[in-house]
């Protein structure tokens, strides 16, 4: 009984990876086509820099993504710094593309999420195209994240996904805190009233220390900007709207609450265009896990962000830039 188990286990395994090269190799193809309509807004310098690359040594190559790019983040240089001289950038971006829809496709089915469902939403969801092209950097990160949630029964292994994850992207510390924060809400209940500090604690008030310390001009140039362009109230109310669709889903709604607070925050203070992503993907989280799936918030959001899809595809076709307008 136990190897006909395992064989089932096998066959669905194969079945499963199979389906999701598929899926993966589909979105390869669109990621080929639309790279090569979309070449404004932030893909103007992004193409620039990823064209003079190979032509750079290391430390030029670096002064000149840090000038064009605005940027100090290191992993997403890296990586196009070694890969600019092998392919193209759309073909690079296409290969990512499906590295990062096989990831999410693995994260879904840890969820429970049918392979249906999961694929519908990769393939329609307007959150995956903006991280498909426009959000390149983040898209390094978020991939990253994934495999540190993946990974998350290996401490060792999840911890390095996560650091170089926040090391990709910046704005991915937003996700990070937001998650710290809820676990570690009573250890920071414990340090107010009881005074006593744990290993965990330290290293949540030391790591963002020293990781500010580090890139502190970075930080403050994005941060300043991101609040010029804030909205204020009107920046939370897409957050709140996640939260009450998660909390619908989730059982444990307290600490849904915690999970939200830092993000609302920063919705808030710095502007909701990461952020609502973010309240998405925890939505997401909790949803995808009620019914596989088949419920009516993943239908509602399938059908919204399909059709505000449609009209980002098509500023992309027309305009060469999915934020046009």
């Amino acid at each position: 009984m136990s190897s006909f188990s395992n064989q089932n286990d096998l066959k669905r395994d194969l079945n499963f990876r199979a389906h999701s090269v598929m899926v993966s190799f589909v979105v390869f193809l669109i990621s080929l086509v639309l790279c090569n309509y979309y070449v404004g807004g932030d893909q103007y310098a992004y193409i620039k820099v990823y064209n003079m690359m190979p032509n750079l040594g290391l430390f030029e190559a670096q002064k000149y993504y840090q000038k064009y790019l605005t940027s100090r983040e290191l992993v997403h240089f890296i990586f196009i710094f070694i890969f600019s001289r092998i392919f193209e950038k759309a073909v690079f971006i296409s290969i990512v593309n499906s590295i990062f829809a096989f990831s999410v496709l693995a994260l879904f089915r840890k969820l429970g999420a049918n392979f249906f469902i999961s694929s519908v939403i990769l393939l329609t969801n307007y959150y995956a195209y903006v991280l498909f092209i426009p959000a390149e950097r983040l898209k390094f990160g978020v991939i990253l994240f994934i495999l540190s949630v993946l990974f998350i029964n290996s401490l060792k292994k999840s911890l390095l996904f996560s650091f170089l994850s926040c090391f990709t992207h910046f704005q991915v510390i937003i996700l990070y805190f937001s998650i710290l924060f809820r676990s570690q809400l009573s250890k920071f209940l414990i340090l107010i009233y009881e005074f006593k500090l744990s290993w965990q604690l330290i290293a949540i008030f030391i790591f963002p220390m020293i990781f500010f310390y580090i890139f502190n001009d970075a930080i403050l140039h994005k941060v300043n900007a991101a609040m010029s362009q804030a909205n204020g109230i009107r920046g939370i109310l897409k957050p709140l709207v996640f939260l009450v669709g998660t909390l619908i889903y989730t059982k444990n709604k307290l600490s849904t609450l915690c999970l939200f607070i830092p993000l609302i925050l920063a919705a808030f203070l710095l502007g909701d265009s990461r952020v609502n992503m973010f309240c998405f993907f925890i939505f997401l989280y909790s949803a995808l896990q009620v019914r596989n799936g088949f419920n009516i918030g993943i239908l509602l959001t399938i059908v919204y962000f399909g059709l505000k899809n449609i009209y980002f595809v098509e500023q992309i076709v027309k305009y060469g830039n999915g934020f046009y307008l």
